[in-house]
């Protein structure tokens, strides 16, 4: 049997590792089960496995099939989604109590001084109302650094399936795919990590 072969015998159904069955036998889920449902999505499994090194399982799942909680913010009339997984407040600001450093805007936050990130500065979007004294910033971050997100209104919370833009937008800095929203609309949904990691995209 080739190495493929053996691979596949742990997808066969009543497979087990153990040498005789005990109280706890067959109180997990099958590899079969999992091989099954990931059919049924369209998906492959595949097993790297090397001897006194470990094995890795790969899962592929076609993107349409990747949905996420997200927070749909408005930016001058155009809707845009940012995972929540990335949200950790959001907050209606007076923007006279933002402040000017060299060319960076940022609000005091409690104990905090956060940098301020305009979408509508990012994307190009063109202001259709008049500037209004209060706005919502929506803090994102990771584990050491964060950013607030500077929106017209929010929308709400929303599950959103992840669609790809193509190869020819796959890398647009600040998008990670899109989305269509109930009503028809695309929204494009944020990556707030890479806002936060380019040190110009959150100076503007």
């Amino acid at each position: 049997m080739s190495q493929r072969e053996l691979f596949d015998l742990i997808f066969l159904p009543g497979f087990s590792t153990k040498d005789k069955a005990s109280d706890l036998s067959g109180r997990g889920v099958g590899m079969d089960v999992v091989k099954t449902n990931i059919k049924k999505l369209n998906g492959l499994i595949e097993i790297k496995s090397e001897k006194g090194k470990g094995s890795e399982f790969i899962l592929r799942l076609p993107l349409t099939l990747a949905i996420i909680q997200s927070l749909l913010v408005d930016v001058e009339g155009e809707v845009y989604s940012i995972p929540l997984s990335s949200v950790l407040e959001s907050l209606k600001v007076d923007q006279r109590q933002f402040h000017l450093i060299g060319n960076r805007e940022i609000l005091k936050l409690r104990d905090m001084v956060l940098p301020l990130v305009r979408l509508e500065r990012v994307f190009g979007v063109e202001r259709r109302e008049e500037l209004n004294d209060f706005c919502y910033v929506v803090v994102v971050g990771t584990v050491e650094k964060r950013i607030g997100l500077v929106v017209t209104r929010l929308v709400g919370q929303q599950e959103v399936a992840i669609k790809s833009l193509g190869r020819y937008l796959a890398d647009i800095p600040g998008i990670a795919g899109s989305t269509i929203l109930g009503d028809g609309r695309v929204a494009l949904i944020i990556d707030p990590v890479s806002l936060i990691e380019e040190g110009d995209g959150a100076g503007r």
